[in-house]
């Protein structure tokens, strides 16, 4: 969180020294350590409406591989170091697909073919971040989308709103950071609050400062490793030019005003294309040591983001009494 921060400073105001009002952007680009193509952030870029627009992180299990078939749903496999354990599975199977889905494929979850599909096929990755809207983790493998009304536009590769996402690329709206100069933090282990990482925790920050227009183009894809540029071509997904987005949301009235998903978010298109986000949102906490990959899947429960205890508050109030503290000696909670 702070070496993302450090980045946000110009956009504070009264946090920089050239800019004592806050360096007037309007966006604000984030990318993590991915191969990526410029043009997908132009891309990302276009969508004005949005809040917060991503694209999608792809990764290839090798290492992990040999333990797939037998991988539990719970955690990890052993409590021995990482490098004692070549076939590690961190993401469970639970989220690289169903039993049906993998009958549709003509193979079995337990089977020694199926492993070697899913170990020879990319993944989407961050499921740690990713939510779909109505509220449900975005899965690693088919069919990726589990709320109803948006896997469809997913699966012909049209964006979708989405409850959560960083996915390696995230363009962002810079109106909270300098508006409200919020900033990254991670989630504290308390009621209503979500032990989590500075990037889902910033998406909660935005919604309960009304930000919460968030959305995901699979037609933006980021790898991990550079043979990954493979993947624009083989996901099961279709590429779509932002041409086509625009006279596709033309058509169904998502756009206006020349941004295709300017109508996104209005109450009439949510309504009619059965886009009606959750009041709730699934929070997979980090272990007791803090360590993300090694949380408990098992815990994952629905979160009220907007109801109960507002930490963005707390949070924000937190910083003004930090900036009018001169040693600066504050200590939020969940700053790390």
């Amino acid at each position: 969180a702070k070496v993302r921060n450090y980045v946000l400073r110009p956009l504070w105001h009264k946090a920089h020294d050239s800019y004592p009002q806050g360096y007037p952007a309007d966006r604000v680009a984030y990318v993590n350590d991915v191969f990526f193509c410029a043009q997908d952030i132009v891309r990302l870029l276009q969508y004005k409406a949005a809040d917060m627009a991503c694209g999608l992180d792809f990764q290839r299990y090798r290492r992990h591989g040999r333990a797939l078939a037998a991988a539990p749903a719970t955690g990890p496999l052993s409590t021995a170091p990482e490098e004692e354990q070549p076939g590690l599975l961190r993401t469970p199977l639970e989220y690289l697909g169903t039993e049906a889905d993998w009958a549709r494929n003509g193979s079995s979850s337990s089977s020694s073919s199926s492993t070697r599909k899913l170990m020879s096929s990319w993944h989407y990755y961050d499921v740690w971040v990713g939510r779909d809207i109505g509220g449900q983790m975005i899965s690693s493998h088919n069919p990726y989308i589990r709320h109803e009304g948006s896997r469809n536009r997913f699966r012909q590769g049209w964006p979708i709103p989405v409850h959560s996402c960083w996915n390696g690329l995230a363009v962002m709206n810079a109106a909270p950071f300098t508006r409200h100069n919020l900033r990254f933090r991670a989630g504290v282990e308390v009621k209503d609050e979500c032990r989590a990482s500075e990037c889902s925790i910033i998406g909660f920050d935005f919604m309960r400062l009304g930000y919460g227009k968030f959305l995901l183009d699979p037609s933006v894809r980021m790898m991990y490793t550079v043979e990954g540029s493979a993947v624009h071509g083989g996901f099961d997904v279709p590429m779509r030019s932002l041409a086509e987005v625009q006279a596709q949301h033309d058509k169904d009235g998502m756009s206006k005003g020349g941004d295709p998903v300017g109508a996104f978010w209005e109450p009439a298109v949510v309504a009619k294309h059965a886009l009606t986000p959750s009041s709730t949102i699934s929070c997979c906490g980090t272990d007791a040591k803090g360590e993300l990959d090694w949380r408990s899947w098992s815990s994952c429960a629905p979160l009220d983001v907007m109801g109960g205890r507002n930490f963005t508050g707390e949070f924000l109030t937190y910083l003004q009494q930090q900036l009018a503290t001169p040693e600066g000696k504050l200590q939020w909670v969940g700053e790390r």
